[in-house]
């Protein structure tokens, strides 16, 4: 990932509908961080996420729905397959979950459970 700290790059998810990949990286500040973000949603076909939810848009921890964490995006790469990426400002690190068989629901559903 370009201009993080470190990043990793993982393989097929192990649970049932998990992630075909999967990609960190943490970055040096909070301005690097939303560069990343801005430059890999520039590399989709934004929709909106699953139940409505805006894309981009923002994201927080269903037992703390006040506390705003980060920023969250889904959608197609290559028009074919289906992305959500998301930032966490708090420990600087950005996440990316590909697909392809799984959708862009099965994708948010996994990311849901995960986040």
């Amino acid at each position: 990932m370009p201009d993080a700290v470190v990043s990793v790059k993982c393989g097929q998810n192990t649970d049932a509908n998990g992630p075909r990949i999967a990609a960190f990286g943490l970055y040096p500040d909070l301005a690097a961080l939303k560069k990343a973000f801005t430059g890999f949603i520039g590399t989709v076909t934004i929709v909106s996420c699953p139940g409505g939810k805006a894309s981009p848009g923002t994201w927080w921890h269903t037992q703390d729905p006040n506390t705003i964490l980060g920023q969250l995006a889904c959608g197609n790469y290559k028009d074919s397959e289906p992305q959500l990426m998301w930032s966490n400002e708090q420990t600087l690190v950005f996440g990316l979950v590909a697909g392809k068989p799984q959708t862009l629901d099965q994708l948010y559903k996994w990311w849901a459970s995960h986040s």
